[in-house]
């Protein structure tokens, strides 16, 4: 609180918005899931107090005309985890009845050590539910995935992730970037057939400026490959790639 020589009081917060995700629902409703951190409660229509990081979104039947108001799904001191975990980068994707959410957690910072195959301090992990919305399992070292390589070597850790299930395996595009530092530089590709255990594909997409980017699977004239949108920094422009795979 800032009290001015007149004598009125200002409230300043430093919370912010970040990290959105579209998902296309099955009452066709298009669902924007994205992070508040450091929100106050009001923020919310909770009573998850201050500093709280936590997973809101609202929905649209067009793309255009949005819900007014955001719908509080679940933060770090609802969901029994430590409220210091981070929590970034929800991605949700659906199996048949099942959704899956994958996100990022600071697990080697905090009060729950998390740890997971070629990953130092942040952490994947990977939760299911049978709502879109609500109900997902909890943050815990079960919830780890893990990676069979690490083409961008041990000085760095995934940053920000999109997540897509198509045909028979799972599929993450991974912006990773330096240890320590809050910031994503690279772009990579990996893939899985139990949505757990994943195989990245050694050759970058990009590498360096980039943010959190996104893919959409397509199929076409017996090719199989994903429309990327690069979100490239610092001037916050967007490329749109078309890349076609190969057998994995």
């Amino acid at each position: 609180t800032i009290r001015t020589e007149s004598g009125k009081s200002f409230f300043f917060f430093f919370g912010y918005w970040s990290d959105t995700h579209l998902m296309l629902g099955d009452d066709g409703y298009l669902y924007c899931f994205y992070r508040g951190n450091a929100m106050p409660s009001s923020y919310l229509n909770t009573s998850v107090g201050f500093h709280a990081r936590a997973i809101v979104y609202k929905k649209s039947k067009d793309g255009v005309n949005w819900s007014q108001n955001r719908i509080f799904v679940y933060s770090t001191t609802t969901s029994s985890n430590d409220k210091d975990i981070g929590l970034m980068s929800p991605a949700i994707t659906k199996n048949g009845s099942i959704y899956h959410k994958y996100e990022l957690v600071d697990g080697n910072v905090s009060g729950l050590i998390l740890t997971g195959e070629n990953q130092t301090q942040r952490v994947i992990v990977h939760t299911i539910s049978k709502d879109i919305v609500s109900g997902y399992s909890e943050i815990n070292q079960d919830a780890v995935v893990n990676f069979k390589n690490r083409p961008w070597g041990t000085s760095k850790d995934v940053w920000h992730v999109d997540a897509h299930k198509f045909g028979n395996a799972y599929f993450l595009l991974l912006n990773v970037g330096n240890i320590g530092a809050n910031g994503g530089d690279d772009l990579y590709l990996a893939y899985s057939g139990d949505g757990w255990n994943f195989q990245v594909i050694t050759t970058p997409i990009a590498l360096s400026n980039r943010y959190r980017s996104s893919i959409t699977p397509f199929y076409e004239n017996g090719k199989f490959g994903f429309l990327i949108l690069e979100s490239v920094k610092p001037e916050g422009s967007l490329k749109l790639k078309k890349l076609t795979l190969k057998n994995l």
